[in-house]
């Protein structure tokens, strides 16, 4: 049974609002972890986020997440490669098309331009090199002084990080979760996703192999499922070079220019990525900053979003909107606003019927009541999804002899709540002209795919409000029968 608990934080200033949500999901513990760095001490207008996925204990996510940005920003060679690599930066950056946007709003002009220096691109080039040595460099410090404090530790973790300058977005991943930035850049939304590190990609398996160890199903010597990774010291020997390590500590980075067209980054484990590709997530952030003013709503359906369509993982991410684009993301009179309030009252109210009708409970018998309602909640949950997708109208209820739901009795008699029937999203769609509007376009919008995984969390809610009412009014009966029997000893 999943652990559903939600970890919610939202931090912002004047470039970005930020919402990190992550859930433990299937896994027996939590080993995620994440670094949300809106300001950076040492290099004023710079920011840092990452999300560390752990495997075999969570020991090392959670000492990489505080201790690799003080490796980083605490010393003097990488603050000062930074600030060199910034300098260097040619003047199509981000924050130089913002001014030029600034001085051509003032003189009546939207199409000013700014010229490019070749010998500007060629020395901002050789700084990125040195910086992107920096935080090679600063990976395998952290790996080094991880293996010294914690010798006979097994855990690993990926990371997947990105730093940002007011000119650069700096991609930094490690492993198998993954970072995209998005953008209107064609239709997938998808301006740049990082790469991946598995065992079966050409040069991966290449290192694994001249390493000494083998690579089948996927997965080093049949058990691990990444190739470069934090920790990890089974597969790693002191005496080799990290880049010759079975699995490598050193990241791939990628140095991308801001841009005012850039509307966001969605930086997330593998408990995401196993169940979307970066094209759907693009797809995804493209519908749901369109549809909702909330910054941490599409985080936090995409983390449920991926629970129902089956990650068996922890899953954690961390939505980035930027503050300063060329054009607002939500518009409430937007289609894509509209088709999700028309969704979600249409589901609410066929949860409404559902409910009303639903006879099934279980008897309460576990010592354990929490995870008893969320258990039975997920198991209703599973019910109401099967029939508004498969089945025909739900039939009327029985007759009045049969159990009633908790739920049932709220100002009509049984006789009129079992005249309703339960429509399907068929029945939905069917009638919607939004959806119709937009089903050709399958391919290049997120329309297609509203449904019952986008409003799972609202869906098991119910469902668990359900099973509570049930076992409430299953103890009161029980206390009731208590009452009322008479006392045996009284008898004798």
């Amino acid at each position: 049974m999943p652990e559903l608990k939600v970890e919610s934080e939202f931090q912002e200033n004047d470039e970005f609002a930020v919402s990190l949500q992550s859930m433990q999901g299937y896994r027996a513990e939590m080993e995620d972890a994440h670094t949300i760095m809106l300001d950076i001490p040492q290099l004023p207008g710079w920011s840092f986020f990452g999300v560390f996925d752990g495997h075999a204990g969570n020991l090392c996510s959670k000492v990489v997440c505080t201790k690799l940005p003080e490796i980083m920003f605490k010393n003097e060679a990488f603050v000062a490669a930074a600030k060199q690599a910034e300098a260097a930066e040619p003047d199509n950056s981000y924050s130089l098309k913002l001014k030029n946007r600034a001085v051509s709003k003032s003189k009546g002009s939207e199409n000013a331009d700014i010229s490019l220096n070749n010998g500007d691109e060629q020395s901002a080039s050789s700084q990125q090199n040195s910086l992107t040595e920096c935080i090679q460099k600063a990976w395998i410090e952290f790996d080094r002084q991880f293996r010294e404090d914690n010798p006979f530790d097994k855990s690993g973790s990926t990371g997947t990080c990105i730093l940002i300058s007011p000119k650069t977005y700096y991609f930094i991943n490690l492993g198998d979760s993954r970072t995209i930035l998005c953008g209107d850049s064609g239709p997938s939304n998808v301006v740049f996703e990082t790469i991946d590190h598995k065992p079966s990609d050409t040069e991966e398996r290449a290192r694994i192999r001249a390493s000494g160890a083998t690579v089948s199903g996927g997965r080093i010597n049949s058990l691990l499922a990444v190739s470069r990774a934090f920790g990890d010291f089974d597969y790693k020997d002191a005496t080799v070079a990290p880049e010759d390590q079975t699995v490598c500590v050193i990241p791939s980075i990628s140095a991308v220019p801001r841009d005012v067209n850039h509307t966001g980054i969605i930086c997330a484990c593998d408990g995401v990525w196993d169940m979307f590709s970066s094209k759907d997530v693009g797809l995804f952030t493209q519908y749901f900053w369109r549809a909702t003013q909330s910054v941490s709503e599409p985080s936090r359906r995409l983390l449920f979003s991926s629970l129902e369509l089956g990650s068996k993982d922890n899953i954690s991410v961390i939505g980035i909107q930027f503050k300063h684009r060329e054009r607002d993301l939500y518009d409430p009179q937007s289609d894509e606003a509209q088709y999700l309030a028309e969704a979600k009252q249409h589901i609410e109210r066929q949860m409404d019927l559902f409910a009303r009708n639903y006879q099934k409970f279980t008897k309460y018998d576990s010592v354990n009541r929490q995870k008893f309602v969320v258990k039975e909640g997920l198991r209703i949950n599973f019910e109401f999804n099967r029939e508004y997708l498969y089945s025909d109208p739900y039939p009327a209820a029985a007759a009045s002899s049969q159990q009633t739901s908790p739920d049932q009795a709220k100002g009509e008699d049984a006789s009129q709540q079992t005249d309703k029937k339960m429509e399907t999203k068929s029945d939905f769609i069917a009638k919607s002209a939004i959806y119709n509007k937009h089903k050709g376009d399958a391919s290049g919008s997120y329309f297609c795919h509203v449904g019952l995984t986008t409003f799972f969390e609202e869906i098991q809610q119910r469902a668990e409000k359900l099973v509570e009412d049930s076992v409430c009014a299953e103890m009161a009966t029980r206390e009731g029968s208590s009452t009322a029997s008479p006392d045996p000893l009284q008898q004798s």
